[in-house]
């Protein structure tokens, strides 16, 4: 019997597997009652972690992570429902529950597993942890619209700056060229929350830096 390939040459049945676990996901979170604003960009996440990496031993762990990275967006701030909401170690009754409840039935995972594979999904995904001033932690996908719009930003920030120092004949000084990013990012198109302002700033320093040494090496200068 001939094997049915896909179109990149892989077996059929590899193909397939990241959709069967999609699928499992999907039905856990609807006898779950998973709330619908929050389904699919957890079913995003699991489908940018299953296109290269397997299941894992404790799949329910796996999607209650993925919703919790889901859940906490920058742009749900202030989020105070912690991590063990979505986990079977605390009682329900000594959870903090949120105003609106994000599913009905409890994961069957341990706390230590969600907390596993959150850092696991970080990882593999590149996901940018921003921190309030509370130290809690959000999950800002570097393939969501609002970092792509941001890391645009950069990029165009780190051509105008070399640009400008040269054509003016002054040096580029990085402190005022990511003050000036960062101004755009909260105060003009306020993308984010400005309590994550410094968080922000520690991850795009170093990528500002070298998006500037990249421009240089692009225009010859």
């Amino acid at each position: 019997m001939v094997s049915k390939t896909g179109v990149n040459g892989a077996a059929r049945s590899d193909v397939k597997a990241p959709i069967i676990h999609l699928k499992d996901a999907y039905r856990l979170y609807q006898s779950k009652q998973v709330r619908q604003d929050l389904m699919l960009p957890s079913l995003r996440i699991l489908a940018s972690l299953l296109g290269t990496q397997d299941l894992g031993r404790e799949p329910e762990a796996l999607f209650a992570a993925a919703l919790y990275i889901a859940f906490r967006h920058p742009n749900t701030y202030p989020n105070l429902v912690p991590r063990s909401y979505f986990s079977s170690d605390t009682s329900e009754g000594t959870k903090r529950q949120p105003a609106d409840p994000l599913f009905q039935d409890a994961f069957a995972a341990k706390d230590s597993s969600i907390d596993w594979y959150t850092k696991r999904i970080v990882e593999k995904l590149g996901i940018i942890i921003l921190y309030d001033e509370r130290g809690l932690p959000y999950f800002l996908e570097k393939m969501g619209p609002i970092y792509r719009l941001i890391d645009a930003l950069a990029e165009e920030t780190a051509i105008d700056a070399v640009l400008t120092s040269h054509i003016a004949n002054r040096r580029e000084l990085l402190e005022p060229v990511i003050s000036g990013l960062l101004n755009r990012i909260f105060s003009v198109l306020q993308l984010l929350p400005k309590v994550f302002y410094n968080s922000l700033y520690e991850h795009l320093a170093p990528h500002v830096e070298a998006l500037i040494e990249n421009s240089k090496w692009a225009i010859g200068v």
